[in-house]
Formats: structure tokens, sequence, C-alpha cells
């Protein structure tokens, strides 16, 4: 059960609730904001089912999720490129089917990936060698001083234990390099507006919901130096917003929306909008966190 009283993030131990989603009771540290989730983790096969089966996989294999996640991906690496330059080789966690695999082939980097999921990793082996994936946790892996960035897309919110974890990141990482994280940001503007319909609460598959201050404050007690944190929207957040404010749908039967409207918001809700999203991104409230850190000695 997640029930330790200390705040992962933050190490407070002052508590408040906030509501239930789906009968999770889902709660936030007073101190640093962090959200998690009070969920029995031990059954993953009602975990697996719910979560990746038929419409994980029927939403994550749509050629138009593939395309927009790899652009994302590209777009948040070209926009700091300075940092990513010296780069030479990566480690993806949770790296589902691939896509940023691909897009690290595409910069010329050595990428390794780790999928814990049996099915999608049966997807990957037809897909990738041998030694690019793998079907195991950080903590099997037993890497050390290999790596020169780490990545978490929308990954580390699903984590029992994000500080024990981020160890892991610290000991594979080489001196000096990178942790990038991708999240949800529970701080977000459309949080905020549609409390408990907020689509990114997802429970019991989500365990920790992250405030740009509470992830701040995870990652620098774990040994990292934060370099840059960003906030942002896309096409689909602005379309998931609206769905969220008038349906309790999940983003899988959303999938088939998605396709139709995304066109629509790029040509005329996004330049229709773009003053609030950019007001959004500079105070914190946009609804994704992007965080580049850089591993510290354990001295420093």
């Amino acid at each position: 059960m997640i029930r330790d009283d200390f705040c992962t993030a933050c190490g407070a131990q002052s508590w408040r609730p906030l509501f239930e989603v789906d009968h999770f009771p889902i709660e936030k540290c007073r101190v640093c904001g962090l959200g998690r989730t009070k969920v029995d983790r031990r059954f993953p096969s009602f975990i697996e089912q719910k979560f990746y089966g038929d419409h994980y996989r029927k939403f994550y294999l749509d050629s138009r999720t593939k395309f927009l996640l790899m652009a994302r991906y590209r777009r948040i690496i070209r926009q700091d490129w300075p940092y990513f330059s010296s780069v030479r080789n990566i480690l993806d966690l949770g790296c589902s089917y691939g896509y940023f695999l691909e897009v690290a082939k595409e910069f010329g980097w050595d990428a390794v990936g780790l999928e814990p999921n049996a099915s999608i990793y049966q997807y990957l082996r037809k897909r990738f060698s041998k030694s690019q994936v793998y079907n195991f946790t950080l903590e099997r892996g037993r890497f050390r001083d290999e790596f020169d960035l780490v990545t978490y897309w929308d990954v580390l919110e699903h984590i029992g234990d994000p500080k024990r974890e981020l160890a892991l990141v610290h000991r594979a990482l080489r001196k000096d390099g990178y942790l990038l994280v991708h999240c949800p940001n529970k701080g977000s503007l459309g949080a905020l507006i549609s409390g408990p319909k907020w689509g990114w609460w997802s429970p019991p598959d989500h365990l920790y919901h992250f405030t740009p201050e509470s992830l701040r404050r995870l990652i620098e007690r774990s040994g990292f130096r934060v370099v840059f944190l960003k906030t942002s929207n896309t096409e689909e957040e602005i379309v998931r917003g609206i769905f969220n404010l008038l349906s309790p749908k999940k983003i899988p039967r959303i999938a088939g929306w998605l396709n139709l409207l995304h066109d629509l918001t790029q040509r005329v809700l996004r330049p229709l909008l773009a003053p609030l999203l950019i007001l959004e991104g500079r105070l914190g409230k946009a609804g994704l966190i992007t965080i580049l850190a850089q591993r510290r000695e354990s001295s420093e």
C-alpha cells in the first residue's frame, strides 16, 4: 500500500485529502504540492489488463499517435540541443513501443530501452536488436556509469518509489550525465479547472502527480542539479482539456477523435489561444512538465 507518511519529494509529513477518482483517494503534500494515489499495487494483473490492454495498444500503435509523439520528442531535444550535443548513448526507461529509441537513432545516439511490460516487449523484440531492448526494470539492470542521458517520457508518475528509482538513475549515469523527465503537470491550469475530471489522474496506474516545484525538489534531493524546467502544451493537451471538461472519459476513448480534432486544434484553437498558452508556460501552469537535470557527485 502506498502509505508512507513521508513525502518522497520534500520529506514532509503533512498530507491533505483532495478527492476520489474512480474510487481511489488522491492526496496532496501541503509543503511541495506533490499528489499521490493511495492504492494497493499487489494486483498487477488488474492493472495490466486495465491500462495496458487493447485500448492502450490501439492508441499507441495508431500511426497519428506515433507521429505526434516522435514530433514532440524531436522538438524537445532540438530546442535545447547544446545540452545534448555531447550525448553518445542513452537509456530510455519505460520505452513503451520504442518511439524515442527511433528518435535517438535519428540523432546518432546508441539507445537502450527498458520495458517491463511483457506483451509490449514482445512487440519490441521484432523491431529492435536484443542488445537494444530488455524486459526488466532499472534495478535489475545494475547499470553503473554507463549512459550520457537517461529519459523518462511519461513514466516517472508510474513508479512506486521515485526517490529510490532516481538513485539508480544517478548510478547508471556517467559523470556530468543528464536526466530528462517529461510528465503531466498537476499544477497546471487544466488540472485546476478540471478537478477530479483531469485526465492525467489515471489511478491506479499513476501513483504520483507532480507539480514543477515537487518534481524539482525530488530531483535535487536525488543528487542532481536542475538545468532547466519548462511547462508546455501540445495540440493533444488542448483536445484533452476540452474532453475533460465535457466528459470524464479516459484517453483511450479519445483516441478515435484525436485524428479528427488535431488539425482543427493546430490551425484554429492554438492560434486563438496563443497568448494564454504562452502565459501558461511562463507561469509553470501548462499541462506538461519537461525537466533536464545533471548528475552531481555525492560530495558536491
